[in-house]
């Protein structure tokens, strides 16, 4: 309501939800962990640790609210790569702000809370990289554009990996490329084209890559002869 209300676009209001939490993010990590670490060295005062709560609860509002933001510009123009991982940066920061939270209670060492902190990141960080993110973004929007009649941008999924192509298997059993637009038919052409050159490139058993497989064994029994 508030968008249709005052002209504001999706992108504009998502951006801006962001960009803030990334400021007070970085403000919050500022003061959070050098007051950490000052009293940690220098004993503990309940007041102290109480405001920090408080801040860190404050800082959760904000990052709600970004969340709610990119979940509704998502919701209207589906699943990119920033905007997706945009959203796992902000759950991964509140549930870091929650540890530190737990380990203010807790009275938790701040060469424990660093460490275990760092340990969190790298395990994350390793999650995120070994995710089919082309492909997870592709089932969703081509899931929104079947189940929910919204708009599928063929041309940003050709500019994605190969990995897209298993999930664009719905356009021919329920859609229909015959039915595209041409802009879109030919987004969709150059998917194919661009699977079938990274195939045949690969010439030996060194440069095998499963996804690329699975992907043109899909497009060989799934779509064959579909597209002219």
């Amino acid at each position: 309501a508030y968008i249709f209300e005052n002209g504001v676009t999706f992108a504009a209001y998502a951006r801006k939800g962001f960009f803030e939490l990334v400021a007070v993010i970085a403000l919050t990590s500022l003061i959070v962990m050098t007051v950490y670490r000052s009293f940690a060295a220098h004993g503990r005062q309940m007041a102290v640790n109480l405001l920090q709560l408080i801040l860190i609860a404050q800082v959760g509002v904000i990052g709600a609210s970004a969340i709610k933001r990119l979940n509704l510009y998502q919701d209207a123009y589906g699943f990119t790569v920033i905007r997706l991982y945009s959203e796992w940066f902000m759950y991964f920061f509140l549930v870091v702000m929650l540890w530190v939270a737990v380990a203010m209670v807790a009275r938790v060492s701040f060469r424990r809370l660093f460490h275990v902190t760092l340990a969190a990141g790298v395990v994350v960080l390793t999650v995120v990289v070994s995710i089919n993110t082309d492909y997870l973004i592709a089932r969703r929007n081509v899931e929104r554009h079947i189940v929910e009649e919204k708009e599928l941008d063929l041309e940003y999924l050709s500019q994605l990996s190969s990995d897209v192509v298993p999930a664009l298997a719905p356009i021919f059993l329920e859609v229909r490329a015959s039915k595209l637009e041409r802009n879109d038919r030919d987004a969709l052409i150059r998917i194919f084209v661009k699977l079938e050159r990274e195939e045949w490139e690969r010439t030996s058993w060194q440069e095998h890559h499963a996804g690329v497989t699975r992907s043109y064994r899909e497009l060989e029994t799934t779509a064959g002869g579909t597209i002219e």
